[in-house]
C-alpha cells in the first residue's frame, strides 16, 4: 500500500477515492478516509481498514487506468530527469 501512495500523486488519489486531504505518507489515514467514505465499517462505526484496502489494491490489480498510467508516465518523468542529470554530469566532468 505504500507503494501505491508514492507511485500515485496524492491529488489522483483524493480525486478518484473521493475523499479530502490525506497525510502525505500515511497509510493508515488515507484507508480510513477511504473505508469512511466507502461505507465499510465495522460493528460501533469502526472502520474497515482492511475492507479499504482490499477495495484500494482490487482498483489496483484490476487497472485503475487514470491512476497507473499517471503512475507510469510520472515514473517515467522520473527515470528521465535522472538520466538527465546524469549527462549533464558526464558532460561537467569532460576536460575543457
Amino acid at each position: 500500500m505504500k507503494e501505491i501512495l508514492k507511485l500515485c500523486p496524492p491529488e489522483q488519489l483524493v480525486t478518484h477515492y473521493k475523499i479530502g486531504s490525506f497525510k502525505l505518507g500515511d497509510v493508515d489515514d488515507f484507508l480510513l478516509k477511504v473505508g469512511t467514505v466507502r461505507g465499510k465499517l465495522k460493528k460501533g462505526g469502526i472502520v474497515d481498514i482492511n475492507a479499504a484496502a482490499r477495495i484500494v489494491l482490487h482498483d489496483w490489480n484490476e487497472g485503475m487506468h487514470t491512476l497507473i498510467d499517471f503512475a507510469k508516465s510520472y515514473t517515467e518523468k522520473l527515470k528521465l530527469v535522472s538520466v538527465e542529470v546524469k549527462n549533464e554530469e558526464i558532460l561537467n566532468a569532460l576536460p575543457n
